[in-house]
């Protein structure tokens, strides 16, 4: 009496083949392989990929310009710290020598306040040609790089 059993055994091979394996009697242990082509991706497929790559390189665009915007701007930020801490000791040492020149100390550091105080008011008139726009315009060309 002769058993057979049909079994399938099926595997993806590297090159886009299906290999099934289909043993076809217990006693005689015959195989017989057949290479199936596979089917190639639809149309709908590919742009459904594409649409991913897509996005995924649009969200690396976007986070290598904002880490470039950034490091740029704190580049920037610690040179401005240090240029404000040279004038905060130059304004003192300059206060403290016209106080000298004038015989009380508080009459330079009145006059150096004055001085910043003008400074002040004409960088407020001034403030979006001098500092808004150039800021604007150095923000815009990184991101636009």
């Amino acid at each position: 009496m002769r058993i057979s059993v049909f079994a399938k055994f099926t595997t993806i091979l590297p090159k886009g083949y299906l290999l099934s394996f289909y043993k076809h009697n217990i006693h005689t242990k015959k195989m017989q392989t057949v290479a199936i082509p596979q089917e190639e991706p639809g149309l709908f497929e590919k742009a459904g990929e594409y649409a991913e790559t897509q996005l995924l390189l649009f969200k690396y665009k976007a986070v290598d310009t904002g880490a470039e915007v950034i490091s740029s701007l704190m580049a920037k930020l610690a040179v401005v710290m240090l240029l404000a801490t040279f004038l905060l000791i130059l304004s003192i040492g300059l206060a403290l020598w016209i106080g000298y020149l004038l015989g009380q100390s508080y009459y330079g550091f009145l006059i150096v306040a004055g001085v910043y105080g003008l400074a002040a008011l004409l960088l407020h008139s001034l403030r979006d040609q001098l500092i808004k726009q150039p800021v604007t315009d150095a923000i815009i060309r990184k991101i636009l790089k």
